[in-house]
């Protein structure tokens, strides 16, 4: 049964529904966490970077923040490889720097539960879900509402949302009944920025 189609660049993926059968909250919540993986990017010599978060969207794709991907502002270096889940090596990325959306190509085929896309407009007032590997330590799952939906001045598009997040969270998930809504992405303190994740990655 296919779930959704949405289109990044030329791509298009079919999501498959996980069979996780009738979800009670922590069902959900374990959903959840399970297509949240936690993403180690490193330089071109092997340095370790930074901690970040990710979504997988199939068995070779994962959805993260650009700027988890791209080069870093204090000058840590450039990350030109990332390892997912601590398993799972990733040497090519697509981007959409408006939205801050990057995709991840696994170099091997991973099997496991994958995420389900929303294809709903969020609404100020809904209740959606983070999951985020805060300091690359441990995944966390908090709770808020959507506040705005003009959003900051980022891109046409951006959610604004009353979650806290810490570093790390960035590229994680934002769910919305089990289903994602969108990826973590720059905020001002005490928000988080909810991205489009059905926009054209380059």
């Amino acid at each position: 049964m296919i779930v959704a189609l949405f289109t990044l660049g030329c791509t298009i993926f079919v999501l498959t529904p996980p069979a996780i059968g009738p979800v009670t909250t922590n069902q959900l919540i374990a959903y959840e966490r399970s297509v949240t993986p936690k993403i180690e990017a490193f330089d071109n010599y092997g340095n370790h970077l930074w901690w970040a978060s990710g979504v997988w969207i199939d068995s070779r794709h994962v959805l993260t923040a650009a700027h988890v991907v791209q080069a870093d502002e204090e000058g840590r270096g450039t990350p030109t490889c990332w390892l997912i889940s601590g398993k799972y090596s990733a040497t090519k990325v697509k981007i959409d720097v408006n939205h801050d959306v990057a995709m991840l190509t696994l170099d091997e085929e991973r099997v496991g539960p994958m995420a389900q896309i929303s294809q709903e407009p969020l609404k100020v007032g809904d209740e959606v879900v983070m999951c985020g590997w805060v300091m690359g330590m441990g995944l966390e799952t908090t709770w808020g509402r959507v506040a705005n939906v003009v959003g900051q001045g980022l891109a046409e598009g951006d959610v604004v949302c009353g979650i806290a997040c810490g570093p790390g969270a960035s590229g994680g998930p934002v769910f919305r009944g089990g289903k994602v809504v969108g990826i973590v992405s720059r905020g001002v303190p005490g928000f988080l920025v909810i991205e489009p994740i059905c926009m054209g990655v380059k």
